[in-house]
């Protein structure tokens, strides 16, 4: 679930996964409160892992990003700005992929995509290219134990952002101190 001001109205909106029926939710949040739902169908996904929100394409409107672990693949839907979302693109990521967020790892005004993997035991970075591509190989940092959660956040004040990988199997998180 993410919470995020999706149709810029400044009010907080709610987007939800439904893995089982494979549809995304948005509750634009209507002021008075009631929400009015979005659906938004999936093409054939088995497991779906977290849903991050951010402007992939450098547009002023919040996107939705979405892994699915089963496939895995990054799914891309970019907000039209009329309570519409089209879908994008989809890029095949690594192995076993457990978590996802977005933020912009090396200061570009854009927001890249950063995944936690189990199995290959680190955290990749698909820097963005301004116009909600993400080509080139991802960056891959290993952790040396199972990413199950990742975030993001200056742990050092040195200004530059910093990932935070949780793996709770072995009792550790791990910092990678950004040096972009």
């Amino acid at each position: 679930m993410v919470i995020d001001h999706v149709d810029n109205d400044n009010r907080y909106d709610i987007i939800t996964l439904d893995s089982s029926s494979q549809k995304i939710d948005i509750l634009y949040n209507d002021g008075n409160r009631t929400f009015t739902i979005h659906t938004i169908s999936l093409p054939t996904i088995l497991w779906l892992r977290p849903v991050s929100t951010a402007d992939v394409n450098n547009d002023n409107k919040r996107d939705t990003v979405i892994l699915d672990s089963e496939f895995k693949k990054i799914l891309i839907y970019l907000n039209n700005g009329n309570r519409k979302f089209t879908e994008h693109m989809n890029y095949s990521i690594g192995t076993d992929p457990l978590f996802l967020t977005t933020e912009d790892l090396n200061a570009d005004g854009y927001s890249d995509i950063i995944i936690g993997y189990r199995s290959a035991e680190g955290v990749s970075v698909q820097l963005n290219d301004g116009n909600g591509m993400f080509p080139g190989e991802a960056v891959f940092y290993r952790t040396v134990c199972p990413s199950h959660f990742v975030t993001i956040a200056d742990l050092n004040g040195d200004h530059t952002l910093d990932i935070i990988a949780l793996c709770p199997s072995v009792h550790k998180i791990v910092i990678l101190f950004n040096n972009w």
